[in-house]
């Protein structure tokens, strides 16, 4: 009797030893349902977060282009005017989108090299081009420039900066020499005039190289770092400088969300 219920005791040990190891096992091969949760959200906000790192990176593709404006002016008084919209059928104007880049990293001279080797014009015969395209997306690019006298570009006459950021807010920036008009006006009401407003106008042009021969996303990343403004924060930009030689040079970059 005693030899069955030492056997039984036996028995018993072993199967509840095989119990607590099987257990053991699972709860290693299986994490807390927390764990996983936390992983799943954590790889579907990277997923998000390169989507949208996709999303605010511009690539031009001719058939995004929704409405495109040029005019030309030539030293001759000949004046040229494009005008494109997808809803007409312009042969002549997507050929043009065709054989064109338009990209925010490129050199805005290579561009308007394009344009005119496309068109047959000589660049020496350029007095002013305005170009602008605006995509699908709401996505708005364009340059202005204009022909100075002389080859130096002299001192700066007059300088315009506009931004819009996403929150709704709004920077406007104004600079006139040679009228000696001089304001910064913020969406706050802390407004810079006279003195104070050449004088930090004065600071963000020392720090920033503006040029044919610079690109569009080159230029909108100085200005808005000698402001301390992120570019992810706003929506609209543009700037417009005039020298005293009287060549021009504008510039907008606007990305509107649908």
């Amino acid at each position: 009797m005693k030899r069955i219920l030492l056997t039984s005791l036996i028995i018993l040990s072993i199967v509840l030893l095989v119990a607590c190891n099987t257990s053991g096992d699972n709860s290693n091969q299986q994490p807390p349902v927390d764990v996983e949760e936390n992983q799943k959200d954590k790889q579907v906000e990277d997923n998000k977060d390169e989507k949208n790192d996709i999303n605010d990176t511009f690539v031009y593709n001719p058939e995004e282009v929704k409405e495109l404006d040029l005019e030309i002016e030539l030293l001759s008084g000949k004046e040229l005017e494009y005008d494109f919209d997808r809803d007409h059928d312009d042969k002549e104007m997507k050929e043009l989108l065709s054989v064109i880049e338009i990209n925010l990293d490129k050199p805005i001279d290579k561009m308007i090299e394009e344009i005119l080797n496309h068109l047959e014009i000589k660049g020496e015969d350029l007095e002013e081009i305005d170009f602008e395209i605006k995509m699908y997306s709401g996505e708005k690019i364009g340059f202005k420039y204009h022909v100075g006298k002389g080859n130096k570009t002299g001192t700066i006459d007059d300088f315009d900066m506009d931004i819009k950021f996403a929150s709704g807010a709004e920077w406007e920036y104004e600079y006139e020499l040679e009228d000696e008009e001089f304001k910064i006006e913020y969406s706050d009401s802390t407004n810079l005039h006279g003195k104070e407003a050449q004088t930090e106008i004065e600071r963000i042009l020392s720090e920033v190289i503006i040029g044919l021969d610079h690109s569009i996303s080159e230029m909108k990343k100085d200005f808005l770092s000698t402001i301390d403004v992120n570019e992810d924060d706003i929506r609209e930009w543009d700037f417009e400088v005039e020298y005293v030689t009287g060549e021009k040079i504008q510039v907008e970059h606007d990305i509107i969300k649908k």
